[in-house]
Order: structure tokens, then C-alpha cells, then sequence
């Protein structure tokens, strides 16, 4: 829920006034010449000046407003408009934000999606517009051109970072400088205080800078994550940011105030409140325009994710019916999602019980980690295996293959499912929980089974889990064709108390090839969580009566039958977390095989640990224990993609972690590196020592760091791992050390590199 607070600006109203009968004059959204014949010349700068208010007052008043608001607001809006006696009626749409002033007659008219698609023509496949990005665009458009700042408004994944980087990146010349908590007053008063002095385009911060004419852009993205002061109550950052909106500015070195030029402007995103993002300030979001983005719905993830499924299912040979396959994933990892936050909410001891759209974005995005072109090895114990399937589906030939290739990414996604959401849990009895929840959401979506009637127990009401049964009757291969609603449920699993490797970070499209620094950090788990643990258990539940879920409307609707039988989907006497999916745990092996992500079997697993962990001079016991492969098979899953991070939590010390992050950085053939507890100067060192072997070199890097680091550390490695780079990792000097010493005989280096490539990379 959008919990922004803007007050009405006369100033902003009028803007969009102004702006509006300026663009109506001399607009893009439509190419015909106006017949001045068709619609005489008073009545139609009367009906102009009408819209244009019409269109000011949308916005001005509604722009901020949660989507849950929007019917509301649209339904009162064409009642008090269609009481005007010299206005026609809205002409029909599906929301008062897609209207926009006609040049023609001057009245208000839809969107046709020419505005848009002429800024993202030639965009490939990257970027998938929602109903409302024409209308938002067109009102930044118009709010920027005049110098207004804009605050962008919404909840996590609603694509704000994407908007900015797709739509308004390329047209305005801009400075982008993300807000993490490294960032403080003296660095941002050092940013501003550079363009006064007309030096901005010395800055290492400094972005594209395209030839156009207008305003320099200041792009400052999540103003949520700005550090506070907990003695001042207040954020220094954000008073700083507003200071500069009204338009004076500090000096860095003499403090004087001085005047911003005012040729430069604002445009900022935040997340709305929600389990750690702080409210922003009234004093300083009144001082933008707040425009809301949408709530995410089905409809919009289906968009964002449907088209990258069924492109990446095409290829694969042996799969058919890609679009309802497609469609059955984003379904199922949407109900994952939903269901586990519920389960599993955040607290002040479990921070990392936290699950946003982007762990659904993280879940889509690890299954494109199968090999497209498998053919059996994809599949365990092949020769047995397909002989089980065979008795017990009844198909043959051709048919078992596709039906094998549809289980194995069923099951792929059930394993990743797991990594997502499991993975991150505390103690066995969650972990087994989940695991079941998981479960039935693949049985109720890919195996259009019923409504699970086990969700709605607590771990207190579990009853005694039968093994998936062996299925060979003739009756029972009948279901077939009956589709069965029978579903498989696991026995409770019993896994070692130490926490995997959470690994998370939003998927970016964009990334540059560079190879990214990848960080684990280690903790300890507070003595607490026991007694939270008990406190917590009994509030573990699904509701059996709670509301209908979003996402179950489109459920039957796509699947003339099941893509899977239930007693397909896992052998008999597997449980869920017998599956695994990773590459062979192999030292420095350079066949192709090895490195693929494919089904694997824990047994082969332990045997190749064990040897890799002789190799590496270390305890081969250690190695063969299953705890031990399972943690190192989740770390080479991390560390074989880029941008991913890893949180490594024990609830005592000497269970491993080093030892496993060793093992999984050898299997990697990935240079480790471990951050010092010293001086601030010696942590520096050694974080521009990986920032150059990870972003110059191109080198895949894997940082260890330690449980004591200070917050100041901590903040530094947070901005490393989401923006790249944070204040003060390097001077003027540096850089200039940096380009001397580039590899000239690099083809991805140029001879004439500037300072702005080098922050980059």
C-alpha cells in the first residue's frame, strides 16, 4: 500500500496545465494535420483549455494514490465530470490515467501506445510494458521538461528501476548516484557542490551524457535506504536532498552556502513502507510530484515473465506445449511466493525471512540454468529410471520422451523452489514444512490436483506422511486419463540445524558482461531463536478458510489435462529434498558434461567431494558427510551465476562454513578472497583488490567475509553487491593508476578508456 503523503501543489497543477496545452500543440501522439474545417477554432482552444484542466486535475490529485484507489477515484471522477454542461463524457477506458489531451478537437482521448512505442522501438525483448507505463511516461515526461521533480512511488519489483533505465535514462542527460546507507551528506553535498562549480563531468559518478538540451537530471534511486541517525531521529541524507531541491546547496570544503544551478532537477525512486523500508519525510516528498506505480498483479508478472519461459521452453526439443508450460511456472512460483510469506513472516532475530516479488524473478530466472539440449543426461540412473516411468505412465516412444523432458523441469522447479524459499529457514521442522508447501503447489498447478487440505495444518496438527507408493495397477495407470486428483506428500525430513546459503539478488537484465564480486557473509544465529521458534510454531498456518488466492482464477482455464500425473513427479520413497540439480563436484575439469546443470544423485555427489576435498588437502570425512555436499552444492549454484550473494548462518561455531565455501570456490575454479578484520585502510585494499580482478580483469571473484566487520563495512559490502561500487572505494588518483596499468592488449579495453568506463566496470 502507497503510504506517500504529497500535498497538492498549485505549482504542479499549473505545470501540468501549461505542459499539456504546450504538447497538445506540437504532440507526437498523433500525425495528422488538424482540420481546422472539422472543428472551428474557439470551440476547440475552449475544449483545449478544458482538457488540459481535466488532465491536471487527474493527475494532480489522483497521481499519488494507491492502485487499490484507482476504480474508486476513476468511478468519481466521470460522475463529477459528466455533470459539466459544456463537456462531453470521458470516452470510455480502463482508467482516467490513460487519457490523454487530444490536439484535434481538444478533448480527451486514450492512449493508442504510438507515445510509447517510439521510445522503446528497438528495445529487444528486455523490457514488457504494464497498461499504465504510456500515461506514466507521457506526465514525466512533462513534469521533467519544465524542471519538476518526480518521485517515482511503489511497491518492491514493481519495475521503477527499469522505467528509469529504459524510458528516461535515454532522453535526459543525468548524473545516477544510488542511495545505499555508504552514501552520506558529505558525499552527495560533494556531488552537488561539483556541478555548481561546473565540474560534473569530473565526477566518477557521472552517467551517460547524451547531446540534448534541457535539465541535468540527478537520478537518486531508493530513497528508502538512506542511513538515519538514530540520535537525531532523522535521515542527514534526505535533509541534505531537500536543502538542494529548494535549491541551495553546501560547499564541500568551506561549507558556504551557495546556489544550485537551475538547470538541474530531480527524479528519485522509493519503495513504499513495508517490513524495513522507512517512510520518507512529508517535509521532503512534498517538495516532488509523487506518481504511484501499480500494485503488482498476475496479469503483469504473467506479461514480465511469460514471453523469456516459452522462448526458453521452445528450445528444448522434446518439450511440447510450451505456452501452457510457461504459464504453469509463473502460476506456481506466484503461489509459492504467496504461500510461504504467509508462513514465514520477518521478526527483529529472523530479518532474513524475507520474500518479495523478486524471489519469484530469482526462482524464473535460476530454471534457465538447464541445458537446453540434454537428451537423457538429463535424467538420473537413466536406463532404470526410464523403465519405471514407462510401467508406470503406460507411454512409449516418442511420448515418454516428451512426458520425461515435462518431469524434468517440473522437477527442476520444485528443486529450485526450495533453494528460494528453504534455504533461508532456520530449523528442520521450517524447512520441512516448506518443502511440503512446495510440494503441493507443483501437485495442485502442474498436476492439476485439488486444492491442497494439508495447507491449512500447523506443525502441531501434522499426522504421520505415507512414502510416495509404488504405482503399477492397471487401475491406478488409468488415472491417466481420468486425471487423478491422488497427490504424493513426503515424509518429514530431518536435516542438520546449520542454515544453507540464502542466495538472492534481483535478476538484472542488463548486467554487463564484467564478472560480478560475489559475497558471503558469516553470522551467528542468536540463542533466541529457540524460544521464538516455540512462540512461533503454533502461528505457522494457512488459514483453511482464508480468501480466494489471485493467482488459482486462471488455474483450469490453460490445461485441457495435466501436464504431469502426481505419481510422477517424485519415485517412489523420494522426498522433496532428495532432489538435486547441480553440476559435478569436480576440481578443474574441462569437460562439457561436467559443468552442466543436471539432475545429479547424492551418492556420486559425496564421492566427488570427497575427492576434491583430498585434493584440496582437506578433511575427505568432513566431505562425505551429506550435510557438507548439500551446503557445497549450494554454493557452486551460487557462485556458477553472476550477481549472486550468499548469507551464511549457524547456530554455533565449527560447522563448516569456511571449509564449504572453500570447497565450492575450487569447484568454481573462482579466486577467494578473505576481508580483513583490520584497519579501515587494509579493508579498503582488499575491496579494490576484488573490485579489479572481478571488473578489469573480468575474473570470477568470491569475497569471504568474516562475523565481525563493522556496520561501516557491512554498508560498503551491501553497496558492492547491489550497485557495484560505493563512495570512496577510489580517488582521482587511483583511477589514473588504474588506466595506466590496464592490459592494453585486451580487446574489451580501448586505448582511449575514460574514468567514467573505469568506475563502471
Amino acid at each position: 500500500m502507497v503510504t506517500f503523503t504529497e500535498d497538492l501543489s498549485y505549482s504542479d497543477s499549473k505545470c501540468i496545465v501549461a505542459r499539456s496545452i504546450k504538447a497538445s500543440k506540437t504532440s507526437s501522439l498523433h500525425q495528422n494535420q488538424i482540420d481546422s474545417d472539422a472543428v472551428p477554432s474557439k470551440r476547440r482552444e475552449h475544449l483545449l483549455a478544458i482538457s488540459s484542466f481535466l488532465f491536471a486535475v487527474i493527475w494532480g490529485f489522483g497521481a499519488h494514490l494507491p492502485s487499490r484507489l484507482w476504480p474508486l477515484y476513476d468511478t468519481f471522477l466521470r460522475d463529477s465530470i459528466s455533470c459539466l454542461s459544456n463537456y462531453s463524457e470521458l470516452p470510455p477506458s480502463d482508467s482516467v490515467f490513460d487519457l490523454h489531451v487530444c490536439p484535434e478537437d481538444g478533448t480527451l482521448a486514450p492512449f493508442t501506445g504510438q507515445y510509447l512505442g517510439s521510445r522503446i522501438k528497438g528495445i529487444q525483448g528486455t523490457f514488457y510494458p504494464s497498461p499504465q507505463t504510456e500515461g506514466l511516461l507521457y506526465v514525466v515526461d512533462l513534469l521533467l521538461s519544465e524542471g519538476h521533480p518526480v518521485l517515482l512511488a511503489g511497491e518492491a519489483a514493481t519495475g521503477k528501476t527499469t522505467f528509469v533505465e529504459v524510458l528516461v535514462e535515454p532522453q535526459h542527460p543525468y548524473i545516477n548516484s544510488p542511495i545505499h546507507p555508504a552514501v552520506s551528506t558529505t558525499h552527495l553535498r560533494l556531488l552537488l557542490s561539483r556541478e555548481v562549480q561546473g565540474q560534473s563531468q569530473a565526477s566518477p559518478w557521472t552517467g551517460r551524457h547524451p547531446d540534448s538540451k534541457g535539465f541535468l537530471l540527478f537520478l537518486l534511486e531508493d530513497l528508502h535506504l538512506a542511513a538515519s541517525d538514530p540520535e537525531k531521529s532523522c535521515q542527514p541524507l534526505l535533509e541534505t536532498l531537500r536543502q538542494a531541491i529548494d535549491g541551495t546547496v553546501y560547499t564541500h570544503s568551506t561549507l558556504e552556502l551557495q546556489t544550485l544551478q537551475p538547470g538541474v532537477n530531480f527524479l528519485a525512486t522509493a519503495t513504499v513502507p513495508g517490513f524495513y523500508e522507512r517512510p520518507l519525510c512529508p517535509r521532503l516528498s512534498r517538495l516532488f510530484t509523487v506518481l504511484a506505480l501499480g500494485s503488482v498483479t498476475q496479469a503483469m508478472l504473467l506479461s514480465r515473465h511469460m514471453p523469456s519461459m516459452q522462448a526458453w521452453l521452445e528450445r528444448f526439443p522434446s518439450v511440447e506445449r510450451e505456452s501452457v508450460l510457461a504459464r504453469a511456472l509463473v502460476r506456481a512460483s506466484l503461489e509459492a511466493w504467496e504461500a510461504v510469506g504467509k508462513c514465514f513472516m520477518p521478526s527483529p532475530l529472523r530479518p532474513h525471512y524475507r520474500f518479495s516479488m523478486h524471489s519469484v524473478s530469482q526462482l524464473l530466472g535460476s530454471l534457465q540454468l538447464l541445458p537446453v539440449r540434454v537428451g537423457s543426461r538429463g535424467f538420473v540412473d537413466c536406463l532404470n529410471h526410464q523403465e519405471h516411468l514407462r510401467r508406470v505412465s503406460g507411454l512409449r516412444g516418442t511420448r515418454l520422451m516428451i512426458m520425461m523432458a515435462t518431469r524434468n523441469i517440473v522437477r527442476l522447479w520444485l528443486h529450485e523452489a526450495q533453494r528460494t524459499f528453504c534455504d533461508r529457514l532456520d530449523s528442520p521442522r521450517e524447512r520441512s514444512f516448506c518443502a511440503r508447501l512446495l510440494l503441493e503447489v507443483a501437485q495442485n498447478v502442474f498436476c492439476c490436483g485439488p486444492a491442497p487440505q494439508s495447507l491449512g495444518k500447523g506443525y502441531e496438527e501434522e499426522e504421520e506422511e505415507e512414502k510416495v507408493p509404488e504405482v503399477e495397477s492397471e487401475g491406478e495407470l488409468a488415472q491417466w486419463e481420468d486425471l487423478s486428483n491422488s497427490g504424493s506428500e513426503t515424509e518429514e525430513e530431518e536435516a542438520p540445524y546449520d542454515l544453507p546459503v540464502t542466495t538472492g539478488s534481483p535478476s538484472n537484465d542488463s548486467a554487463p558482461p564484467a564478472a560480478p564480486v560475489r559475497k558471503m557473509t558469516m553470522g551467528n544465529m542468536s540463542q533466541k531463536t529457540t524460544q521464538e521458534e516455540g512462540t512461533r510454531t503454533s502461528s505457522y498456518k494457512l488459514q483453511p478458510n482464508k480468501s480466494k488466492n489471485l493467482y488459482q482464477k486462471a488455474a483450469q482455464e490453460d490445461m485441457v489435462s495435466p501436464l504431469l500425473l502426481p505419481m510422477l513427479l517424485l519415485r517412489p520413497q523420494e522426498r522433496p529434498s532428495d532432489l538435486v540439480f547441480s553440476q559435478e563436484l569436480i576440481l578443474e575439469s574441462n569437460s562439457e558434461s561436467s559443468n552442466l546443470y543436471l539432475e545429479r544423485q547424492w551418492v556420486s555427489l559425496e564421492e566427488q567431494l570427497a575427492t576434491s576435498a583430498a585434493q584440496l588437502r582437506l578433511s575427505p570425512h568432513l566431505a562425505r558427510c551429506h550435510s557438507m555436499a548439500q551446503h557445497v552444492a549450494r554454493l557452486v549454484r551460487v557462485l556458477a551465476r553472476p550477481q549472486q550473494h550468499g548469507l551464511l548462518l549457524a547456530g554455533a561455531q565449527g560447522t563448516g562454513r569456511c571449509t564449504a565455501v572453500t570447497l565450492a570456490a575450487g569447484i568454481c575454479q573462482t579466486r577467494l578472497f578473505h576481508l580483513p578484520c583490520g584497519s579501515e585502510e587494509a579493508v579498503l585494499r582488499c575491496l579494490r583488490e576484488v573490485s579489479w580482478h572481478a571488473g578489469t580483469l573480468g575474473q570470477p571473484v568470491a569475497l569471504l567475509v568474516p562475523k565481525g566487520v563493522d556496520l561501516t563495512t557491512f554498508h560498503r559490502l551491501l553497496a558492492l553487491a547491489t550497485s557495484g561500487s560505493f563512495p570512496d572505494l577510489y580517488t582521482e588518483a587511483d583511477l589514473e593508476n588504474i588506466e595506466g596499468h590496464l592490459p592494453r592488449d585486451s580487446i574489451s579495453v580501448k586505448q582511449n578508456i575514460k574514468k567514467e568506463i573505469l568506475w563502471q566496470r
